[in-house]
C-alpha cells in the first residue's frame, strides 16, 4: 500500500493497523529537508516505531536521490 502525504495521526495509525495486518508499505511526506522531517510529530511517531526499514530523501530534480 501506498501513503501519499502522511500529515496527520489519524493518517498515522492507518499506516500502523496495515503494519499489523502484515502489508508492506511505502509512505511519502512533503517537507523541506531533513531537519524538519525529524521535527514533525507524525514523522517521529513513525521513525520511533521502527515500522521502517529506510528514509528516502529526494533532490530538487525528478528523480534525483539526495540521501538514503
Amino acid at each position: 500500500i501506498i501513503f501519499d502525504e502522511i500529515g496527520t495521526i489519524q493518517e498515522c495509525e492507518s499506516v500502523f493497523e496495515s503494519l499489523n495486518s502484515g502489508v508492506n508499505i511505502i509512505t511519502s511526506v512533503h517537507c523541506s529537508g531533513e531537519n524538519q522531517f525529524f521535527k514533525r510529530p507524525v514523522c517521529k511517531k513513525l521513525i520511533e516505531s521502527g515500522a521502517f526499514n529506510n528514509i528516502v530523501f529526494l533532490g530538487e530534480q525528478a528523480g534525483n536521490i539526495r540521501e538514503i
